[in-house]
C-alpha cells in the first residue's frame, strides 16, 4: 500500500497474538500527538504486520487506544509504535543529514514473547542490522548517514518465530536536516507510482462517455 504525504494505516496479516499482549497495549493513549519531528511528513507508505502506526504512542490496537511508547524501564515521548512484519518508507529526496532512532521492544509486562529484527535501508543499502531484539532488552541506539540519499526504509522482521507480541518501536526516530541540501523547486510533487500517469480533459466537455455492454 502507498499513500502521498499522508499515513494509511494496514494490517498486512491476521493472526492469533495471544489476549495478554492485546490487553498490555491497550491504555490511555496521550492528549495530543505531536508528529515525531519531520519524519512523519514524509512517510510515503507503511505495511505491518498488526494494527495501526503509532506516532508518538505504541503501535495502536485497532478499534482501543495505544499505550505509550516504552523500551524495557524508558518512556518516550515521540517516535513511531510499529509491528514486525513490515516496513515505513520515508521519501529523503537528498534533505536530510541524519536518521537517529532508539529501537526496542514495547514493555508488555515482561512475557518475553518478542523477537524482532530492526534493519535500516538507504537507497536499498543495508546500513543498520540490531540482530534479535527481545523484550527484556534495552534501547539500541542508531545514527545513520542518509546525506544526499533518496530513501529510507525501516525494516521491522520477525526473527523467524512468528509475529506474536512484536511491537516494534523506532523510539525518538527523528531526521537532521542537511543545510546544504540543494533546496526542493516549489510546486514539485512526489512521483511515488511508476505505473502512474497524469489525465486531463476539456472542463468544457459535458457529454458523457458511451460504451456496451461487453465494454
Amino acid at each position: 500500500m502507498t499513500m502521498r504525504h499522508a499515513l494509511l494505516p494496514t494490517a498486512t496479516a491476521v493472526l492469533l497474538l495471544g489476549a495478554r499482549c492485546a490487553t498490555s497495549l491497550a491504555a490511555d493513549s496521550p492528549a495530543a500527538q505531536h508528529p515525531s519531528g519531520t519524519l512523519s511528513d514524509h512517510i510515503v507508505s507503511v505495511t505491518q504486520g498488526w494494527g495501526e502506526l503509532g506516532l508518538d504512542t505504541a503501535v495502536k490496537p485497532l478499534h482501543k487506544p495505544a499505550s505509550k511508547l516504552k523500551i524495557k524501564d524508558k518512556e518516550y515521548q515521540h517516535g513511531l509504535g510499529h509491528h514486525a512484519t513490515g516496513e515505513i518508507v520515508v521519501d529523503l529526496d537528498g534533505q536530510f543529514k541524519t536518521f537517529q532512532a532508539e529501537v526496542g521492544i514495547q514493555w508488555q509486562g515482561g512475557t518475553n514473547q518478542a523477537s524482532v529484527i530492526f534493519r535500516v535501508f538507504v537507497d536499498d543499502k543495508k546500513v543498520f542490522d540490531s540482530g534479535i531484539v527481545r523484550e527484556a532488552d534495552a534501547a539500541r541506539p542508531v545514527t545513520v548517514s542518509v546525506q544526499g540519499a533518496s530513501e529510507l526504509r525501516l525494516v521491522a522482521d520477525d526473527a523467524g518465530d512468528g509475529i506474536t507480541c512484536d511491537c516494534a518501536n523506532w523510539a525518538d526516530a527523528r531526521l537532521v536536516h542537511d543545510p546544504d541540501a540543494a533546496k526542493r523547486p516549489e510546486g514539485l510533487g512526489l512521483d511515488i507510482v511508476p505505473f502512474g500517469r497524469v489525465a486531463t480533459w476539456d472542463p468544457k466537455q459535458t457529454k458523457g462517455t458511451s460504451a456496451k455492454r461487453v465494454e
